[in-house]
């Protein structure tokens, strides 16, 4: 059994007194652990591992650039800046930002495309339109970047942050013929006293005016950057800032909490009065107010605190469960590694997070040895990571009630005062065998079938695709966490599962077969199950008939370790166990698959206690997993039932239902095999 937990946006009747109980200062999470928690030594080859690893993916990725250069200090903010209006101080840094480009580019393979880019700061239009085109143009020397052209296929994001104060139609001409699509706009707040608090003067006319150039050069999407908590707002003060945005109609806002901290910044505590702040339940007012306004203005509330124009990438990302959150925020591209270049610049790649020194002089050093703070996740990170990023995008997630009692237990008080819900996952779970007959010439096929089905478990075969291929990202982009054990055009087999497993067991646990990958397992809420690929056995007289029956044989012995009352085994057993199960017994009678011998090995099985789900609802001749290609055998409902889910006594009870896909079989360039459908109500 496993716990559904549902975060609620809403607040109750004791709002003020939640807050009194519950309002502190908690992390962004746009990492998990968060960077304090970084405190492994930098060992650049294990860096430099994670970067292979991530190679060996062939999956897009995401590249940040850091520009710390601004004219002024504006005293609301807590990002790694350079005070300075001698912009000459800047071509240094861009010289030794660009050794680091080259250093990390000839790293990653040419043939991956950043799908992602995001300039920040800092002000990067702090730099000239000339410096901009340097940086760009190197950057396109070393990494694969789209054009602006490929966008509607790419769907990529590239995207720079300016400020309005210094940003010039030059600088828009320049930044959209580059190839950047999206900008982005630190306004925090239009009122004029809140402006003059935090040294931020912009006026709404000269905004207005900038995104009106904006979008006449070509600029399709815009964000804001907005503020709440800042000296002298208030809820009507703020309305009138949200009245100034609806009108320029970005099609982005991002509502940000300003964190007080002058004991590391001492720019706030001298320059912004404490009096002037509004309090905690001022705060929550405003945000609240904010929500209403905005989605009442058409905008759809993204995550915790972002929104977006239905039409808009993000908001379509949410509705299909790809939105994803990193250090920039909340982004339409999920699972990508980041790679992060310039002063403070944080990585994150394959697990493993690495941010680049927080002063000048040590960034100044060679590529190779820079790190400020670097960390290797374990399989428990990554795994509450995920957790966190599904609270963070989705506000709920399905958590395993026996590994983690503990937390569940400490949310029980804010599930009382209806700040979460916590319900008991007992609904169907959806189980799945499909020998794909190779999943990277399916691969669409098999995304649009998850996207549809929605099934809980699905066991692959015949995945035919060498490990460091698999397609992870393209299925963790679709919910699903991956298991796998594959070898080069052949055999293969691997699990989807949109819980992470307890346990992972690839192979016979004796060594059995090591040549060949048919066999993998894995435990999840408490049951295994056990994924096979039989062999064929290819004709009764051949050495393969013979292999099938050893493997049999080694099959049986190894099910016989596992506990019999928490089993599923599930796959191509490529056995067509009963006379109904092929459409004419008596000229199959010595047809390999429907062999004596084979249905005899069968039964063994069955005879540790499983039973044939399928069978339990579909009593009925002429229902066929296989059919064959060559002889149209689908068109004529000519085939077998040799794709079995095979379940322990208890197990059986709970299935409510079972059948065979026909529709898959339909779709365009189909496997020859159909995928197996069974429910359970699965308990503790």
């Amino acid at each position: 059994m496993s716990s559904s937990v549902q975060v609620s946006r809403t607040s109750s009747p004791e709002f003020q007194e939640l807050i009194k109980n519950y309002g502190v200062s908690v992390p962004r999470y746009t990492s998990y652990p968060t960077a304090p928690e970084w405190k492994h030594d930098y060992k650049p080859e294990l860096f430099f591992e994670a970067i292979e690893k991530s190679n060996q993916s062939q999956k897009d990725y995401s590249l940040y650039l850091h520009i710390p250069f601004c004219e002024s200090q504006c005293y609301y903010c807590a990002c790694n800046v350079i005070i300075s209006k001698k912009k000459e101080i800047s071509q240094d840094y861009i010289n030794y930002l660009k050794q680091e480009i080259k250093f990390y580019g000839s790293k990653i393979d040419k043939s991956r495309h950043v799908v992602q880019m995001a300039w920040g700061g800092g002000t990067p239009t702090y730099l000239s339109p000339e410096q901009i085109t340097e940086i760009y143009e190197h950057i396109k020397k070393y990494f694969n970047l789209y054009e602006i052209s490929e966008e509607k296929e790419s769907g990529h994001e590239y995207s720079i942050e300016i400020d309005p104060r210094v940003t010039s139609n030059e600088h828009l001409e320049t930044l959209h013929k580059l190839g950047f699509n999206r900008l982005s706009m630190g306004i925090q707040d239009f009122n004029e006293e809140t402006q003059e608090a935090i040294n931020r003067k912009q006026s709404f006319e000269s905004v207005s005016e900038l995104v009106k150039q904006a979008r006449l050069v070509g600029f399709k999407s815009i964000n804001f950057d907005l503020i709440y908590g800042l000296p002298h707002q208030d809820i009507n003060s703020f309305n009138e800032t949200i009245e100034m945005v609806k009108k320029i109609a970005p099609e982005r806002i991002a509502l940000f909490n300003y964190a007080h901290i002058p004991e590391f910044f001492p720019f706030q505590k001298k320059y912004i009065d404490e009096l002037s702040l509004p309090s905690q339940s001022k705060k929550c007012e405003i945000f609240d107010e904010a929500v209403q306004q905005f989605t009442a203005a058409g905008y759809e509330f993204i995550g915790i605190d972002h929104f977006a124009k239905p039409e808009d990438e993000l908001s379509k990302a949410q509705r299909q469960n790809k939105l994803y959150r990193n250090f920039q925020g909340y982004t339409t591209h999920d699972g990508c590694d980041l790679f992060g270049l310039g002063v403070t610049a944080i990585s994150s790649v394959q697990g493993t997070y690495k941010q680049n020194p927080k002063k000048l002089a040590s960034y100044y050093s060679p590529a190779a040895t820079n790190a400020d703070k670097f960390y290797i996740s374990t399989e428990s990170d990554n795994e509450r990571r995920e957790i966190i990023k599904e609270i963070m995008c989705h506000c709920e997630s399905i958590i395993n009630k026996l590994k983690y009692s503990q937390e569940l237990e400490e949310l029980r008080n804010f599930e009382s005062n209806n700040l979460v819900i916590i319900s008991e996952k007992e609904n169907e779970f959806t189980v799945v065998t499909w020998n794909i007959n190779s999943i990277r010439s399916r691969l669409e096929l098999l995304l649009d079938w998850l996207a549809e089905k929605q099934p809980d478990l699905v066991a692959l075969q015949e995945t035919k695709v060498e490990d460091v291929n698999f397609p992870i990202f393209d299925l963790r982009q679709a919910g699903y966490h991956s298991v796998f054990n594959g070898q080069k055009s052949y055999n293969g087999v691997a699990f989807l599962s949109r819980e992470v497993p307890d346990q992972i067991r690839t192979g016979f646990r004796n060594g059995y077969d090591p040549e060949n990958c048919r066999l993998i397992s894995v435990q999840l809420r408490g049951i295994w199950f056990i994924n096979v690929y039989l062999p064929q056995g290819q004709s009764v007289d051949s050495e393969k008939f013979a292999y099938k029956l050893e493997f049999l044989e080694q099959l049986t012995a190894e099910l016989s370790e596992y506990p019999s009352d928490r089993l599923i085994v599930l796959g191509d057993l490529n056995i067509a166990p009963e006379e109904i199960d092929v459409p004419d017994p008596s000229a199959m009678k010595d047809m390999v698959s429907f062999r004596p011998e084979e249905r005899a090995a069968f039964q063994k099985l069955l005879a540790l206690g499983l039973h044939d789900v399928f069978r339990k609802f579909n009593k009925e001749s002429g229902n066929y997993s296989w059919s064959d290609y060559r002889t149209r055998g689908f068109e004529r409902n000519d085939g077998m039932r040799i794709d079995h889910i095979l379940a322990s006594g208890n197990l059986l009870e709970q299935s409510t239902q079972s059948y065979i896909d026909l529709e898959n079989r339909s779709k365009a360039k189909p496997s020859d095999h159909a995928p197996v459908f069974s429910f359970f109500k699965i308990s503790d």
